[in-house]
């Protein structure tokens, strides 16, 4: 069998590095010879630093006449074929899952239609991550761009009818454009509510207009129109606010020894606090609730927090500044929680009357071993899975044997 031309690459950073550029060339011969290639071409990068391609000049230069195999994406994957060359698999057809049996999201589908190695464009040293580093995104100027470099699957004027057509989407227009949307909106029905926005015409969606403008009601505010419920955000705004300055409060008073983590943008996942030992706490705050007949009460929003201790924070009756604080064992709740003073998860956990007493507090509850706090109220009207489908198969028998009854009395003999 004809041996394959294959082009080698070798590289040290320094002359005492332990695998020179002699014990790297035997290695590849050695490889090439068993696997029946044929080196055609050397690339030496000699005493180079690794850590960013610009400074790697062989390796640029074989990049640019060579293919790499790199991740070829969906739909660019060899087809197993049988003997008499029928695919085995169609991964293109209808109703096939996607890429590692996956299903189908927004985010994949989006990603094949922009990617250019589908019109056979490759591109590098489109990102690149030092030592000990996050990956980041390289300036385009930067990148390494190969056009033609295999057979296309896509015709490249399809391509960028695609891209035409993503660029023609309401999220790349301008603040004044998707604000001018608005008021579109707003002539036409007298108000603003999600409802109205979805479907419209160059409008964002509404998760669109909170990302660009901070908050739902500041796009309506620029807009022109007083939303109602716009007491209900700055009240989330400031108690979220109070949540921020008390965390910062604790780790300028235990400098050193906590700190705040970053845990992610999802609800159920914001900032906590970390000691330096590594226990990891949840900063949880109840609003006080107005009620005429009980004692005062405290409202827990769901979260489900189950592996982190909870220090949970009562505030005052203007909801402005902590009333009372506990700390918790953690608390996994996936409805909301109505705390009095007499609530029987305070009896696992500990009441701290100042700040100072917080990391002890939390090492007294790690030592304990409590496990998890789980509960809630359902919501009203609430129903399991499984009483609603029972529900279900009650009325549906109970509808047929109505139809029963009244076929049979449709049916039955004629009296003379």
């Amino acid at each position: 069998m004809e041996n394959m031309l294959a082009a080698q690459y070798l590289r040290v950073s320094t002359e005492r590095q332990e695998y020179s550029l002699e014990c790297q060339r035997a290695g590849i011969e050695t490889y090439a010879r068993q696997h029946n290639f044929t080196v055609c071409r050397t690339y030496i990068d000699a005493a180079r630093s690794g850590l960013e391609i610009k400074h790697r000049q062989e390796l640029c230069q074989l990049l640019h006449g060579y293919r790499a195999g790199s991740y070829a994406g969906y739909g660019l994957r060899r087809t197993l074929l049988s003997a008499d060359k029928t695919p085995k698999g169609l991964l293109n057809t209808l109703g096939v899952p996607g890429l590692h049996e996956r299903k189908w999201t927004r985010n994949m589908v989006g990603g094949i239609l922009r990617n250019p190695k589908y019109k056979g464009t490759l591109r590098y040293n489109v990102t690149s991550q030092r030592l000990n580093s996050r990956n980041r995104k390289n300036p385009e100027t930067d990148w390494i761009i190969v056009a033609g470099a295999y057979e296309p699957i896509v015709e490249p004027t399809v391509f960028e009818m695609a891209q035409q057509e993503f660029r023609d989407r309401p999220y790349n227009r301008s603040n004044d454009q998707v604000i001018d949307a608005l008021r579109s909106v707003l002539k036409k029905y007298g108000r603003l509510t999600p409802k109205l926005i979805r479907g419209q015409p160059n409008a964002l969606c509404t998760e669109g207009y909170r990302r660009r403008f901070c908050s739902l009601t500041r796009a309506y505010e620029l807009a022109g129109y007083e939303s109602p419920h716009k007491w209900i955000v700055s009240h989330k705004n400031q108690i979220r606010n109070l949540r921020r300055d008390l965390m910062e409060r604790l780790v300028d008073l235990f400098d050193g020894d906590l700190f705040i983590q970053t845990r992610g943008p999802k609800p159920n996942r914001r900032n906590c606090l970390r000691l330096k030992n590594g226990i990891r706490v949840a900063v949880r705050t109840c609003r006080r609730k107005k009620t005429k007949y009980k004692g005062p009460t405290w409202v827990l929003p769901p979260s489900c927090e189950k592996r982190l201790i909870t220090l949970l924070i009562w505030l005052n009756l203007e909801n402005t500044a902590p009333d009372l604080m506990f700390v918790l064992p953690a608390i996994a709740n996936r409805y909301s929680v109505s705390f009095s003073e007499e609530h029987s998860w305070l009896k696992n956990g500990m009441r701290i009357k100042d700040l100072s007493a917080f990391c002890r507090a939390v090492q007294e509850i790690q030592r304990r071993g409590t496990r998890p706090l789980l509960g809630g109220r359902k919501p009203k009207g609430w129903m399991s899975e499984d009483s609603h489908a029972a529900m279900v198969a009650a009325l549906r028998m109970r509808r047929a044997a109505r139809s029963g009854r009244s076929a049979e009395h449709d049916c039955g003999p004629i009296r003379q």
